[in-house]
Parts: structure tokens; sequence; C-alpha cells
């Protein structure tokens, strides 16, 4: 499910927001409280949401193993190879880390056989993939 602001409306994108802190029940007559619950400190009123940046740091190669290993269930000796590729392509980045491991999945680097109920990946065809796909 994507977020769309430009799709929700001020007063339902207030009504979203401050649901748990309205007074009263009637939809229609919301009103929201001034004051902090100890009474000291006025609540700041904004027309805008309050926005958090998060800044995502680049994964080291520790936790990058970490990660593929649970994500294909597997132990971290049998995807490191998989886990040192995606670090060199993607720089620890945790975008781009999910995106190439969804490529991956798509192209059929990495599989789910029901025979075994193992994930699998085949490091020559990843290769394969990406130096095609680089090469465009």
């Amino acid at each position: 499910m994507t977020y769309r602001p430009e799709e929700l409306s001020r007063d339902r994108m207030e009504r979203i927001i401050y649901s748990s802190d309205v007074d009263g029940t009637d939809a229609g007559r919301m009103t929201y409280p001034t004051k902090c619950a100890d009474g000291d400190a006025e609540v700041p009123r904004s027309n805008r949401p309050a926005v958090t940046r998060v800044t995502l740091s680049p994964l080291g190669e520790d936790d990058l193993l970490d990660y593929v290993s649970t994500l294909l269930s597997r132990p971290k000796d049998e995807v490191l190879p998989l886990a040192l590729v995606i670090q060199s392509k993607t720089a620890g980045n945790p975008f781009y880390m999910r995106e190439m491991l969804s490529a991956c999945h798509r192209k059929k680097c990495i599989w789910y056989d029901y025979r075994d109920s193992q994930w699998h990946y085949d490091l020559d065809r990843l290769f394969a993939q990406f130096q095609a796909s680089t090469r465009l």
C-alpha cells in the first residue's frame, strides 16, 4: 500500500493523526485538546502534521550477511558469497539492497525450491543478469 498525501484532504489527515487525542465522539464537531495532560504546556498547533526525517546509514558486511541469512533462512556460511556480491553492488544501501534482492528473485537468480523447502541462488546467473543490464 502506498501513501499518497495528495489524495487526503486536510480534515481527513487531521482526523487520522489526532484520532487518539479527540475530545468528544461526534465526528462533525471534533475538538482537539490545546493543553497537555499535565496542563503545564500548550500543545503546538500547526496547519501541517509534524514530519520526522529518518536517515539510513549503509549496512556493514556483517549486518548485510545477517539480513540475507535471515531473509533466505539459510546459515551465514551458505549465503556469504551472495551477501558479498550484494554488498559490492549496493555499497550497503538498504534501499538498493532490497531492490537488488527483488530483481534477483524476479530474474530467477534467487528462488524457493518446494521439493527441499529451501531458498537457493545461482551466482553465475546473477552475474550474467547484472552484467547484461549494466551494458545497456
